[in-house]
């Protein structure tokens, strides 16, 4: 048996920004070839009190950022302002690991931590650098011909950024996704699932999921979900270290908080 979510997932603008609202859906990249598009793609990674953690960051602009809320620690339902996050952000312009302060998180208010419904937030971050871009969002993943499955990470040193790992296709049955997690069974349409994990970079005996993911279709780029959580069988109180556990995690379509 899965250990499941349950909740309801309410798609919607992000309400309390007036950045956000001037933001436009933009549905593909030039042509090109996926290796291409990830060299140049802005994305980035979050550190919590100085250590590298598991959670991506897409990048709306050079200021703004999405990342899970459930990334973030939270006292008494409320963001707990004493952790120190910053973000190290890749990408053209940033080929060296530029590490940046977060100086606002702005989770959505319908975010329920106890199923990961709406597990998004906004991160403002004190970029320095002087380089200009925004990321183009794409529609969700079924729109797409190929969904492609990216891990981002960086050395242990934080000097510089592996290799980018990447995994094409879903790698499971829509009804697997469905009974692993009645989030998904209520809300398919507004996440994405896969079955893939990678060796983690803090333990080799432990495994993670994939971190975000690209929409392709005839040589078309687009960045369209953030991992968000997993469902567990097997021996879930063992988490990603199980041996013999199996792993499916859920993306949000990040299409549906953009205006």
């Amino acid at each position: 048996m899965f250990a499941s979510c349950r909740g309801l997932y309410t798609p919607s603008r992000f309400t309390l920004s007036e950045y956000v609202k001037s933001l436009d859906k933009r549905d593909s990249t030039s042509d090109g070839v996926l290796a291409g598009f990830l060299d140049t793609l802005h994305d980035g990674l979050l550190v919590k009190e100085g250590e590298q953690t598991f959670c991506g960051v897409i990048p709306i602009t050079e200021k703004y950022a999405f990342a899970a809320a459930s990334c973030f620690d939270f006292v008494d339902g409320k963001l707990d302002d004493n952790t120190d996050y910053k973000v190290y952000l890749s990408g053209t312009g940033y080929e060296k690991p530029v590490l940046m302060d977060v100086t606002s998180i702005e989770a959505r208010d319908d975010y329920d931590p106890s199923t990961f419904a709406n597990n998004l937030a906004i991160l403002t971050i004190d970029n320095t650098q002087g380089t200009t871009f925004s990321n183009n969002i794409g529609e969700p993943a079924s729109a797409w011909t190929t969904v492609n499955y990216i891990q981002q990470s960086m050395v242990q040193d934080l000097s510089s950024w592996n290799t980018p790992d990447i995994y094409s296709g879903t790698s499971i049955d829509s009804d697997t996704c469905k009974s692993a997690s009645s989030l998904y069974k209520a809300n398919s349409g507004t996440l994405s699932c896969n079955s893939q994990t990678r060796t983690s970079f803090v333990d080799s005996s432990c495994k993670t999921p994939l971190k975000f993911a690209v929409g392709s279709s005839g040589g078309k780029f687009a960045v369209v979900g953030l991992y968000s959580y997993s469902a567990i069988s097997g021996s879930p109180e063992e988490g990603f270290c199980g041996d013999d556990n199996t792993i499916v995690s859920y993306y949000t379509n990040l299409y549906d908080y953009v205006p």
